[in-house]
Formats: structure tokens, sequence, C-alpha cells
């Protein structure tokens, strides 16, 4: 430090430390950002087909009039997913579910085209948001539309397991032929309900 007339100014050689420090700090930055975004890198390329499916099983309680039942649900769901970039892909898939509500059983099919957009989170772990529409048939006839977020673990190029976290926002259309032509139209939104897991390998 130099001391004129009582005034303290800062020397020469300090300032060129401090700058000095401070580009040193600025270098650590830029390698740890530039790490960060190398981390990132793509799953899967523009052009790559996946060929996979999910495999997910509920239970749980409910009560009708006074009286507790119990319900179960399977649901198989075998899908090819296409990427058109990076991150965002459109995927066609088959659903079969297996539902019982106390003494009643139904089985569904269905058939959906969707469309995925993912987030990285580092070079192995991805989170998405899956969109889908399609038709139900069987047991039970209607329509549904959804969106529900996912999360994937990709351990290299060819090879991801992944997890929806539930039913996410949806509409469905409902009738069932054989309960006094049952008919139901539903709105919500949920997570967490029927988790389910898949797996799905790469083709191309």
């Amino acid at each position: 430090m130099l001391k004129v007339q009582g005034e303290t100014f800062a020397s020469p050689c300090f300032l060129y430390k401090n700058l000095n420090q401070k580009i040193r700090n600025m270098k650590k930055i830029i390698v740890v950002a530039a790490m960060v975004l190398a981390a990132t890198g793509a799953f899967a390329q523009a052009g790559s087909l996946f060929f996979g499916g999910s495999i997910g099983f509920s239970t749980g309680k409910t009560t009708t009039g006074g009286t507790e039942y119990k319900t179960s649900s399977f649901t198989f769901s075998p899908k090819a997913e296409y990427f058109l970039q990076e991150q965002l892909s459109v995927y066609g898939e088959f659903q079969y579910n297996h539902n019982k509500y106390g003494d009643s059983k139904t089985s569904v099919g269905g058939l959906f085209i969707g469309a995925a957009y993912y987030v990285p989170f580092g070079e192995k772990v991805s989170v998405y948001g899956a969109g889908k529409v399609g038709f139900n048939f069987g047991d039970v006839t209607g329509f549904q539309v959804a969106v529900a977020p996912a999360i994937q673990f990709a351990p290299n190029d060819k090879l991801a397991f992944y997890s929806t976290l539930g039913s996410g926002l949806y509409f469905t259309t409902r009738k069932n032929d054989s309960n006094n032509n049952y008919k139901s139209h539903e709105f919500g939104f949920s997570l967490l309900d029927g988790i389910s897991f898949g797996v799905k390998f790469r083709l191309l």
C-alpha cells in the first residue's frame, strides 16, 4: 500500500497480484463449466431407433357404499421409439392392462402414438416428458390423452432403463358394455401412482 498526504492507495504490485488471482479464478470457473457441458452428452442421435417396454403393477383399496374393495392393476407396454433430434423422439406403443376391482376383472388393450422431450442431467441421467394419444379396446373401450413425466438412466448409448412417475396430466373416456353400459369421462393430474419400470435397446 502507498500512503500520500493521508490517503492510502493500492500499490501496482498489489493490483497486479489481485488481477492475476481473479483471472485464475475465472479460468477455474470456465473449466468447470466446460466439464459440465461436456458431461451433458446426448444419449441418442437423430435417426436412432429403440425398442423396449415397461411393466407396472399397483394395488390399493377403495370404499364404495360403505363396502371396502381391493383393487389391483397390471400393465405391460412394449414400444418403439425413433429420435428426430438428440432430445426429441416420437414413439408408438401397445398397452395391455389387467385390472381387478373386488370380484370384477377387466382386460384392456390400447394403441398409442406420442412424443417425448429429454432434458439431460449429466452423461447418463435424463428426465423427460412424454405425451401420447390413443384408444382402448377390449372389456373397456375409450379414448385417452396424457402427458406424464419420467426419468431415464443410460449406462451406454445402446441401453437405457426408465421409469414413468405416474399418470401425469390426463383425459380419458371409458365405456364398459358388460357393466350396465357404464360410461365415464375423467380429467385429472396424478404423480407416483402406478409407477412402471422399463428397458429399451438401440437397434439403429
